[in-house]
């Protein structure tokens, strides 16, 4: 293998790499690669990490190529991290499993090894897993499959000639021997392996497979009968048989583990009687492990409270349902309810409701803190469960919102609580057995009641609590994706169907609505943050923490002013309610409506962030709410305040109770420029930005790193100007921006320019841990002295340079260099070039060098 060559790591990747946008993610992806199998780690690196922050780092691929640069700069433990988070995303990702392989933790290993084999993986791949399970003391393992007809899979064995496996199933055991097949693909000199097909036994719904190999590990160890789905037996929605007062419903709860969700499932549904219609509940055991949960199940039967059916063995949530499907009446609906769920009074009635006003209504779901397409606060995710009283009120709230009927549209409904009419009972069949242990049933019921001419519904105004993933926990992601490509073979426009309703999101106008009752009714008191679009995150993460500390929540609004009026987005900071409210106003009463709007709530104190960003109007309405405020200040424009709005601005900071920075050199600047109002200015609480390295390198060619997070037009044409000059002074150097500029690519044309592009928000520290740096500059004038990175890379010894307001020209300090914001682009990029002639020069003798090159890559990526 050829060593990389003398120029810097950002030539070596940006060498034949396509800025094309079209085909530029694809071209890092290649380029990263290649440099892997030239063992070139770093430069390998910035390629990887660009791929995975141009895809918000939600791509499997991405983050499996990143950690394999990330060992290769012998940065075990970070690559590991990317490995699992790959593994959250994809669990049955072939290379990220292999990798997973080599965990120091030996659950991780087994678990990797036993996806795998169930994966279609390469054969090395399947022989690495292999290794793993014969290491931990596994005699027998194989994959099994169900066809039509047939059983069909391998077996690998370590002893003995012949390996004899059992089918056991309702009709008793059948015996099978498999002799080795020399020459399989998985077969070694001290491994037996062999392709197996038997056939079905009989009219058997379910097989349990065992060897006579022990310990074994053989997946499934269970086998459904391959299932076909369900053809439709009509094209045309029926008409509603009978009134919603006049309906009978059953409720169907399959029911696995989870004894305490399954009994406050049970118990809410059974202490609210239904007040218009005709409710009965049956609960299906899917052999439950939890004798407490057959114990519960048999009393509530025994008592007359439910109907009860019960599975010999777990069977899944579809065969479950089916069982229930199958004891309805001619003219009965169903409710499918999971047994984590937490219903609300009178749930079939309202639900009911809602699915009659249409003929073409089909199926009907409700709101839910955990329900895809229906989640809250946050849209389309996973939220917590409530506890009992806000649960209670955010149904309340939904109900007297939408009128206790209204619905939007859906793709398709959710199997956590879905009510079914009838008619689509009757003109689509039950649900499909093809899904296995279960999700994406749901879907494909849904689905194919919609080709059959009925719609899918949310209720808005009805609100169901969902503890979620508890029967399949940490497996759900792998059924999820499994299921998925089945869903895309059986309906191809479905993905894009869904990502549509996903970008239009028609449900949050409804629940803003919901929102804004539930701060009106809120009793608790939070701190209200106000601030203009464009801010510091870190300014009121901080202070939210503060605040959080204290017991405040931290509700965060934040205003767009455009000349039809202005918006104001409301979050809660810590991703409670809201997460979706807007508020409208026109432009001629906008400060003062939103003024009294907040004054309405019950806001225990302001904070009113940077108010130099904000109108002069909204800046004097908030301050005259009657509560205390404080000032937030990360902008050091506050010290450029002219016009209408500088007597404003002078008016309020002395009636704040405090004004609060980030840095000790915003502090002391603030205090130097406002010494009246000394004794108000402090700092906030410390935030963790994270573990912070340093690394450097041996290569003559170490670089700048540039942060600039969402850099200004302003910051940009700096960069752009310095890297300019830096290219034509010193060619060998290589710039690294941790950020995203206005162009990226018009700046890495000049060809010594690499852009990381926006980090995570998690992501708080500058990549100083994985690049060779010299040194770090900081380019934004508007937020330097308030950026606690500054102090935290100063900490690690690396000379920075910074725009410090206290200064009137540039100079340096150390080996640090304090830009003057008073000094035009072209002075500011001299001090720039010469503050780096000199860092090149000295090579900064108290920097704790730790060289690191290139190393061997043991695995690539397929």
């Amino acid at each position: 293998m050829t060593r990389p060559s003398p120029v810097s790591a950002v030539h070596r990747a940006l060498a034949g790499l396509s800025l094309a946008p079209v085909t530029h993610a694809a071209d890092l992806a290649a380029q990263a690669k290649h440099l892997l199998q030239r063992r070139d780690g770093i430069a390998s690196w910035l390629l990887a990490e660009r791929l995975t922050r141009l895809r918000f780092g939600l791509i499997a691929d991405d983050l499996v190529l990143r950690a394999i640069t990330l060992a290769a700069m012998n940065n075990g433990g970070l690559a590991r991290d990317d490995v699992r988070n790959a593994l959250a995303i994809d669990p049955r990702h072939p290379m990220a499993n292999r990798l997973m392989l080599s965990s120091p933790d030996p659950a991780e290993r087994t678990a990797a090894a036993r996806r795998l084999l169930r994966s279609d993986g390469t054969t090395a791949q399947i022989q690495d897993a292999l290794g793993v399970l014969w290491s931990q003391g596994a005699a027998a393992a194989g994959r099994l499959d169900s066809a039509p007809r047939h059983i069909r899979g391998w077996l690998a064995w370590r002893s003995g000639s012949t390996l004899k496996c059992y089918l056991d199933c309702s009709h008793g055991r059948v015996e099978h021997r498999v002799e080795p097949e020399p020459g399989h693909r998985i077969a070694s000199a001290l491994v037996h392996a062999a392709d197996i097909s038997w056939p079905w036994p009989g009219d058997a719904e379910w097989v349990e497979v065992a060897c006579d190999a022990a310990p074994s590990v053989l997946l499934p160890e269970r086998l459904r009968r391959h299932a076909v789905p369900p053809t439709p037996r009509s094209q045309r929605p029926q008409t509603a048989a009978a009134a919603v007062e006049t309906r009978r419903i059953a409720v169907i709860v399959p029911v696995y583990d989870d004894f305490e969700s399954t009994k406050q499932c049970l118990e809410a549904v059974l202490a609210h009687p239904e007040r218009h219609v005709a409710r009965r509940i049956i609960a299906v055991d899917d052999a439950t492990p939890d004798q407490r949960i057959a114990v519960l199940l048999d009393e509530l039967a025994r008592n007359g409270k439910i109907e009860l059916l019960r599975n010999d063995v777990n069977q899944g949530f579809a065969a479950s349902v089916n069982r229930g499907l199958a004891m309805l009446a001619d003219d009965e609906d169903a409710v499918l309810l999971n047994a984590d769920t937490v219903p609300p009074p009178d749930l079939c009635g309202r639900l009911a409701r809602v699915a009659y006003l249409h003929d073409d209504i089909g199926t009907v779901t409700p709101l839910s803190n955990n329900g895809e397409y229906t989640s809250l606060p946050v849209r389309f995710r996973e939220n917590p469960l409530p506890q009992a009283d806000a649960l209670a009120a955010l149904d309340r709230l939904a109900a007297e919102t939408s009128a206790g009927v209204g619905f939007v549209e859906l793709p398709n409904g959710i199997g956590f609580c879905l009510y079914v009419k009838r008619a689509v009972l009757d003109a689509v069949g039950f649900l499909s057995l093809q899904f296995g242990r279960g999700y994406c049933e749901d879907i494909d019921f849904c689905l194919r009641a919609r080709q059959a001419g009925f719609r899918n519904v949310c209720a808005t105004g009805v609100f169901v609590g969902h503890a979620g993933t508890r029967s399949f926990k940490s497996e759900k992601r792998a059924l999820v994706l499994s299921n998925l490509s089945r869903i895309d073979d059986l309906y191809p426009a479905y993905r894009r169907q869904s990502a549509e309703f996903v970008r239009r999101d028609p449900l949050r106008e409804p629940a803003s609505r919901l929102e804004w009752k539930w701060l009106l009714a809120r009793k608790k008191g939070f701190s209200l943050v106000v601030t203009a679009r464009e801010s510091d995150p870190r300014l009121i993460g901080r202070h939210a923490d503060a605040k959080r500390s204290s017991g405040l929540d931290t509700i965060v609004a934040t205003l767009d002013v455009t000349s039809d009026g202005v918006t104001v987005d409301l979050r809660d900071h810590a991703g409670g309610y809201p997460q979706n409210l807007v508020l409208a106003y026109g432009p001629d009463r906008a400060p003062q409506e939103l003024a009294d709007a907040f004054s309405r709530l019950q806001v225990a104190e302001v904070a009113i962030a940077d108010p130099g960003n904000l109108p002069v109007g909204f800046v004097q309405a908030i301050a005259e709410i009657s509560v205390v405020h404080d000032v937030l200040l990360a902008d050091t424009g506050i010290f450029d305040i002219r016009g209408d709005r500088k007597p404003v601005i002078a008016a309020i900071l002395p009636k704040a109770r405090r004004i609060s920075t980030t840095t000790p050199r915003f502090q002391s600047a603030l205090i130097s420029r406002m010494p009246d109002l000394a004794s108000k200015i402090d700092l906030l609480p410390d935030a963790p930005l994270g573990n912070a390295t340093v690394q450097s390198s041996s290569e003559e060619s170490s670089g700048l790193l540039i942060v600039g997070a969402d850099s200004s037009a302003e910051d940009s044409e700096l960069i752009h100007a310095f890297a300019a000059r830096l290219r034509d002074a010193h060619p060998e150097a290589g710039v690294i921006v941790d950020g995203a500029l206005s162009d990226d690519f018009k700046t890495m044309e000049l060809g010594n320019v690499f852009v990381l592009g926006r980090p995570s928000g998690e992501s708080l520290m500058p990549a100083t841990g994985h690049t060779p740096t010299r040194g770090v500059f900081f380019p934004s004038r508007r937020w330097g002295m308030s950026d606690t990175r500054v102090d935290a890379v100063m900490a690690l010894g690396l000379p920075v340079a910074y725009f410090d307001h206290a200064v009137q020209q540039c100079k340096t300090v150390g080996g640090n260099l304090l830009l003057s914001v008073n000094e035009p682009l072209p002075i500011v990029v001299s001090a720039l070039l010469l503050w780096w002639g000199r860092l090149s020069a000295e090579r900064s003798a108290a920097m704790t060098v730790s060289a690191v090159g290139p190393t061997p890559v043991p695995l690539q990526p397929g």
